[in-house]
């Protein structure tokens, strides 16, 4: 991996204020009477959890670590993960995609102005009929394209390279 691993202290610590900011949001909402925001945020924040827990069927520990750990070492990146998964990712993939994905946030944090709101989106698939991992960067202003290889086991298509987005879909067997 290309990015310094964060430590357990620093995954309870990152983990502490996101939850500490997910109840001052429930407290202020409560207290402005505003029951349908607070419903909604239970709800968003059900999803999020079901879908890590969906996630541990990948059996992809690299990718489970980045995809968990991702809005904490990329701060710039509005993350917004969505997945349908069910089965296991073969360990031979597992490295080769966190691979990509880091070489991409990489390349898009470290071009990026301070007045970029980039956006990453990632959309894992891992079904019998299905593997793929979708993944799309915008927000940002006049940065050149990433450029993405093909491996022997993994096809790169590329639906958008321009300036301002770039979108991707790697798919294996």
């Amino acid at each position: 991996m290309l990015m310094k691993e964060l430590t357990v202290s620093d995954a309870i610590r990152f983990a502490n204020h996101d939850y500490l900011n997910h109840l001052q949001l429930l407290k202020m909402n409560l207290e402005l009477g505003q029951l349908d925001a607070v419903k909604d945020l239970i709800e968003q924040y059900t999803v999020n959890v079901r879908m890590f827990s969906q996630l541990q069927t990948l059996n992809s520990p690299k990718l489970l670590h980045f995809l968990q750990t991702c809005k904490w070492r990329y701060p710039a990146f509005t993350l917004q993960l969505m997945s349908h998964v069910t089965e296991q990712l073969q360990l031979a993939y597992d490295e080769p995609l966190v691979e990509y994905l880091e070489k991409t946030v990489l390349h898009y944090a470290q071009h990026a102005k301070a007045t970029d709101q980039l956006e990453l989106t990632i959309d894992i698939v891992v079904t019998q009929q299905v593997k793929q991992l979708f993944v799309c960067v915008e927000g940002m202003s006049s940065i050149k394209p990433f450029t993405l290889h093909e491996t022997e086991n993994i096809h790169v298509d590329i639906e958008e390279a321009s300036h301002e987005c770039l979108s991707y879909r790697l798919t294996w067997q």
